[in-house]
């Protein structure tokens, strides 16, 4: 998490609510970003979100929520 963060230039606060989640359950894979979603409150106008799975799998998803 800290590596994907430092490289797209978040800041800790960016990041909080991921390793909040990480720490709370550990390794979870794909289902995290749900877990996250749950926990940052408001969903932003817009957004990005990574999942990386076992092995080569890496899920994504972006929206733009309409005016």
């Amino acid at each position: 998490v800290e590596a994907i963060g430092k490289r797209l230039g978040l800041s800790d606060h960016d990041l909080a609510t991921s390793l909040k989640v990480l720490a709370d359950f550990g390794n979870m894979s794909s289902p995290t970003v749900l877990f996250i979603l749950e926990r940052y409150g408001p969903i932003p106008e817009c957004g990005r979100m990574l999942s990386f799975g076992p092995g080569p799998s890496i899920e994504g998803m972006s929206w733009v929520n309409p005016p």
